[in-house]
């Protein structure tokens, strides 16, 4: 029973180990993914990642929130835009070399100072989008409290260093490998057996004609004899007068 139990355990643990690698690895390459859509880091990605999680926001919002953002920063190039507009509203000049992530806490530090009203919501929802709206708790930290939570992302080990990353979304490039091989071995596999089951195939299509002819006969045989017992039945009524046969 012991060993029994250690078999188990270990299987258990292999199992789990595999399912959270491949999890882990298949994150991280969404996040990589975001990342380089966004003009973000992988690292600054998961520094912000808990702290929007946290607010309701997934990843996908987050995205696209940045994405938003890094439009708004090169349409602010135009001093006569409407993203120049809001970013003067906010007492904010940018010089064009800030990263999205630093403009977002820039954003986060005047929008904190500003009280609940239209102008907040206005000012978030136009520079971040509709999520922007989402994100008051977020932005209501200021830059200090994203420092802040910067750091405890660290400590926490959600910020992975770069070679940690790279090892991960070199394992999911694995994962996705090993799905292609497997397609291609269900391929082969196929071939192998496609003879076989184009027989099996062929003969339960012969089987299925065969019981519809018969069916069809059948059908026919009972319609005719009907016939032959309802004309024998009036032949007896007519000629023997018995009422009770019809």
């Amino acid at each position: 029973d012991f060993v029994k139990s250690v078999i188990s355990a270990t299987k258990e643990v292999v199992v789990f180990g595999f399912k959270a690698t491949e999890s882990a690895s298949r994150l991280t390459e969404s996040m990589h993914t975001l990342a380089n859509q966004t003009g973000l880091t992988l690292r600054e990605f998961q520094q912000l990642e808990p702290t929007f999680r946290r607010a309701g926001v997934p990843i996908e919002a987050m995205g696209t929130t940045f994405r938003i953002l890094s439009q708004r920063i090169h349409d602010a190039k135009d001093p006569a835009s409407d993203a120049a507009r809001n970013f003067r509203d906010l007492g904010i000049a940018l010089t064009g070399l800030e990263s999205p992530s630093q403009v977002f806490t820039l954003i986060a530090d005047r929008i904190s100072r500003l009280p609940m009203g239209f102008e907040k919501t206005r000012l978030e929802s136009e520079l971040l989008g509709r999520s922007g709206m989402q994100l008051n708790d977020v932005l209501n930290l200021g830059a200090d409290g994203l420092a802040r939570v910067a750091k405890e992302a660290l400590l926490s080990g959600n910020v992975l260093s770069d070679q940690t990353n790279k090892a991960l979304l070199d394992l999911n490039v694995s994962f996705k490998d090993l799905e292609t091989a497997f397609d291609i071995f269900e391929k082969h596999v196929a071939v192998l057996f496609a003879p076989l089951v184009q027989g099996f195939n062929e003969s339960k299509i012969a089987a299925l004609g065969f019981a519809s002819t018969l069916t069809d006969k059948v059908t026919i045989e009972t319609r005719i004899f009907s016939q032959r017992l309802q004309g024998l039945l009036g032949y007896l009524k007519e000629t023997t007068g018995l009422s009770t046969l019809a």
